[in-house]
């Protein structure tokens, strides 16, 4: 029984976090985050400058 219930408020958290994105990218905002997250993320993976 206690498994039936970890397994389930497993999938109740995926669910819960598929429709917080897929509420987010509905919102006017939400491709200038993505812009920046994605500059973010390619500033932080550029290699370093070595001097």
């Amino acid at each position: 029984m206690r498994i039936k219930l970890f397994k389930l408020a497993a999938r109740v958290r995926v669910l819960k976090t598929r429709v917080e994105v897929h509420v987010a990218r509905q919102h006017p905002a939400s491709q200038r985050q993505a812009q920046v997250v994605a500059q973010a993320l390619r500033v932080s993976s550029a290699p370093a400058a070595s001097g």
